[in-house]
C-alpha cells in the first residue's frame, strides 16, 4: 500500500479542484447510528436550545458547547471523515436572520478541534426540491397558474440561501453540500424545459456567490 502524505482536509480540496489526492477522502451530510456503533450519546439536544444556554455565563456556555464539539470531533475522526458536519445547534438562526452567537461559538470551537487538518461543511442550499406526496399536485398546478409566483418565492429561497451561507463561511464553514432532490432514477422531477427556468438560473447563483465567499460547493441528491 502506498503512503498517505495528505491530511483528510488536503486530500478533499485536491477531490473538490480536480486533483490526485492520495487516497479517496469520504463524508457524509451526518451520522446517524452513533448509538449502534459508539454507545448511547452522551449529548442531549434540548439542553443546547437557547432558553438553556441562556441560564448560563458565557464561560459556562462555551464550555458545554466544547462538550459537543468534542464528542462530535471524536466521531468523525474515528470515521474518517476528510469533511466534517458541522453541528446544528437547535435555535441557530434569530429571529432577523443573522446567525445566533452560540451558533457561532459552536464552529469556532469544532474548527479548533479540527485543526486545520479537516474541512466544515453544513447543508447550503435554497432550490426547489422535488415535493413530498401532499404537495406535488399542488406544486405542478402551481407551474401552470401562478409561475410568477412560483419564481418569486425561487427568487426569495435563492438570496436567503446565499446570505446565510455568507454568514456561515464567516463563521467559519468551509463547504456547502446542496441537497435539494430533484430526480427520480428516471429524471427530474418536472420537465428539462421547466428545470432550467425555476431552478438552473438559482441553483447557479447560490454556487457563484459560494465560491466568491471563499467555499467548496458539492451538488449532491440529483440522480442525473
Amino acid at each position: 500500500m502506498g503512503t498517505k502524505n495528505m491530511t483528510p482536509k488536503e486530500r478533499a480540496i485536491a477531490a473538490l479542484t480536480l486533483k490526485q489526492p492520495d487516497e479517496v477522502p469520504t463524508f457524509e451530510l451526518g451520522f446517524h447510528i452513533e448509538d449502534e456503533m459508539f454507545g448511547k450519546s452522551p449529548i442531549d439536544r434540548d439542553e443546547y436550545r437557547r432558553q438553556e444556554l441562556d441560564k448560563l455565563t458565557p464561560i459556562e456556555a462555551e464550555k458545554k458547547i466544547r462538550v459537543w464539539a468534542e464528542h462530535h470531533a471524536g466521531i468523525f475522526t474515528k470515521l474518517e471523515y476528510a469533511l466534517w458536519p458541522m453541528m446544528y445547534l437547535p435555535d441557530m438562526w434569530n429571529d432577523d436572520g443573522t446567525l445566533s452567537g452560540y451558533q457561532k461559538t459552536a464552529i469556532r470551537v469544532l474548527r479548533e478541534y479540527a485543526d486545520n487538518q479537516y474541512l466544515i461543511q453544513c447543508h447550503g442550499d435554497g432550490t426547489f426540491a422535488i415535493p413530498d406526496g401532499n404537495g406535488m399536485y399542488e406544486f405542478a398546478y402551481r407551474l401552470e397558474d401562478d409561475l410568477d409566483g412560483v419564481l418569486e418565492e425561487a427568487e426569495r429561497n435563492c438570496v436567503n440561501a446565499i446570505e446565510r451561507n455568507r454568514q456561515l463561511v464567516e463563521a467559519g464553514v468551509d463547504a456547502f453540500i446542496l441537497c435539494s432532490d430533484y430526480c427520480y432514477n428516471m429524471g427530474p422531477f418536472v420537465s428539462p424545459e421547466m428545470f432550467s427556468v425555476i431552478i438552473t438560473p438559482y441553483l447557479a447563483r447560490i454556487c457563484e456567490s459560494g465560491r466568491e465567499n471563499g467555499a467548496y460547493i458539492i451538488k449532491l441528491r440529483t440522480e442525473i
